[in-house]
């Protein structure tokens, strides 16, 4: 599955970059990676595991890219339905922030969850 990376709602938005593009890679394993343009406004790559069960998903893994730590490790819970995943980026240890963040998936299910914004 192919990931797009769109933006993301700042709990502490002051002086972060709420646009936030980038690509990701979800393998049938949960083997998943990608690079995006952090919350820093810089270049950021993360890679971990992601394990689903309908439409929830738990990823854990380590994220590189930010001034105040060059490697964290990451625990992201997501919710998906049709394209479309809302993750919670919980806030890390030194960071400014936590948030919630969108992306739209391709190449995989969509996931309903009793709805949908439109018909297959």
């Amino acid at each position: 599955m192919i990931g797009i990376d769109i933006g993301t709602l700042h709990d502490h938005p002051t002086g972060l970059c709420s646009a936030n593009p980038g690509i990701y890679v979800l393998a049938d394993g949960g083997l998943a990676a990608g690079v995006v343009r952090n919350s820093e406004c810089r270049l950021g790559a993360w890679g971990g595991y992601t394990r689903s069960s309908g439409i929830l998903s738990v990823t854990v893994g380590v994220v590189a890219g930010y001034r105040f730590k060059p490697l964290l490790p990451m625990l992201i819970p997501s919710v998906k339905i049709d394209r479309f995943r809302l993750s919670y980026l919980p806030r890390s240890p030194g960071a400014q922030s936590g948030g919630l963040h969108l992306s739209v998936e391709f190449n995989g299910p969509a996931h309903r969850g009793g709805f949908s914004f439109w018909e297959p």
